[in-house]
């Protein structure tokens, strides 16, 4: 599947009007979200803000109503190309957390970086644990060289099939890519997921990360942990906690 960033280097001065909302992804009928080449027309592209993370593991383009939450990276592992028996670190995936601080919302931030000495190719990013939250996409840069988000739907499905084929899964965000050093596509975009999700917390295997198989290569699901939503808030619990504690104490001295 021959697809191409639609941001050139020249093209950074001309995108003057990218949205300014997120795309709510649907529960029922098409479920799927589209966005465009044409970066005047896609409904997914969130206005990047001023670069920064410099003392983090990597770097970013807030939007300016996002402040930084968490942060971390992991390095991932594909099979080999030749023997897939064989596995490979073939690049890292970025992963943040951020409060837009219009609304109050969490929002979810995907990137991943390929190995430039590498094989390997990722089609889709899978995020679970959204069961009974909201979630609407979208997505900004941090170089002119960054993959734009092709679609995103709330299902596990790939987003190499046909969207009459999307089931929806609650659980699941479904972000679609095709991230790949061999067609000089190594970098994508973050690709953002903002939920009515009260907290967050670092989740075992909270991240797929799809190798669909259409080019020869082993289909095969990279696992990670990854930050996910979580009902309350960890702060809340510790608050509810000690209250918990506190309320026993003077239930002891009465």
């Amino acid at each position: 599947m021959k697809r191409f960033s639609f941001i050139a280097a020249g093209a950074l001065a001309a995108l003057t009007t990218p949205a300014q909302a997120f795309v709510e992804l649907p529960t029922g009928g098409t479920l799927r979200v589209y966005g465009s080449n044409n970066p005047a027309s896609d409904q997914l592209l969130i206005a990047p803000g001023t670069q920064t993370g410099f003392d983090l593991p990597f770097t970013f383009d807030l939007p300016s109503n996002f402040s930084l939450l968490a942060a971390r990276t992991t390095v991932f592992e594909l099979p080999d190309e030749d023997d897939p028996s064989v596995f490979e670190e073939v690049g890292e995936f970025q992963d943040a957390v951020f409060r837009d601080t219009s609304d109050g919302a969490l929002v979810f931030g995907s990137r991943i970086v390929m190995d430039l000495d590498e094989e390997g190719e990722i089609n889709d990013v899978f995020r679970f644990g959204f069961s009974g939250y909201s979630a609407a996409a979208g997505w900004t840069f941090v170089t002119s060289d960054d993959l734009n988000l092709f679609s995103a739907a709330r299902t596990l499905n790939s987003n190499i099939e046909d969207d009459a084929d999307d089931v929806f899964d609650p659980d699941v965000i479904g972000l679609a890519t095709d991230v790949n050093v061999e067609e000089a596509k190594p970098l994508t975009g973050w690709y953002l997921i903002k939920t009515d999700a009260p907290g967050f917390a670092l989740g075992a295997n909270a991240i797929g990360l799809n190798q669909a198989g259409e080019e020869d290569q082993a289909p095969y699901t990279a696992y990670i942990d990854g930050y996910t939503p979580v009902p309350v808030p960890a702060a809340a619990w510790l608050f509810g906690t000690g209250l918990l504690g506190l309320v026993r104490l003077a239930r002891r001295r009465g």
